[in-house]
């Protein structure tokens, strides 16, 4: 219960939110416990007492912070321009991973995978093909440091800077 309440207070006081798991699933076993994930990689690094120590690219600390900045932005886009866009994850109970799921007010579903790579190769989207083979409707895309957007077996691998015009093309 104490924990539970330090989160709340980390919420009430928007340093933090959590992101709970997507549930529509029939076929996967999915888990239930929500990620919780700070307003700013900085309070991470602060926190850890690493401020002042780079975060080295192809490093694990690398690509965590990857992800919380590409699930932030995601965040602060639905919020700014009023898209009441449905935010989860989804995580089978064998931890096969998708780091964002959008739900559209349309109906529509966006699966995002973060990855701070500069080349994605195939081992980088197992989530996203799951996801795919459960929600074959769903668009499905890598978010990641490649400096051009290219399409692989239908999933897109989108240059960070590019995130925001693909969910826009893909959400209406």
């Amino acid at each position: 219960h104490t924990i539970r309440a330090y989160f709340q207070i980390l919420e009430d006081t928007l340093i933090g939110f959590f992101l709970f798991p997507f549930s529509k699933s029939k076929r996967t076993r999915l888990t239930k416990h929500p990620k919780f994930y700070f307003f700013d990689g900085g309070v991470v690094r602060a926190i850890t007492k690493k401020i002042t120590v780079p975060v080295e690219p192809k490093t694990v600390e690398f690509g965590y912070a990857f992800e919380a900045l590409i699930i932030n932005e995601v965040i602060r886009m639905d919020s700014y321009a009023m898209l009441d866009f449905e935010l989860s994850f989804f995580r089978t109970e064998h931890e096969t991973e998708v780091d964002l799921v959008i739900e559209t007010p349309a109906g529509k579903l966006l699966a995002i995978e973060c990855k701070g790579a500069d080349l994605i190769q195939s081992k980088h989207v197992t989530g996203l093909r799951l996801f795919g083979s459960e929600f074959p409707h769903a668009r499905l895309g890598v978010v990641c440091l490649e400096s051009k957007p290219r399409c692989v077996d239908g999933i897109d691998i989108i240059p960070w800077k590019q995130l925001g015009a693909w969910i826009k093309t893909h959400s209406h």
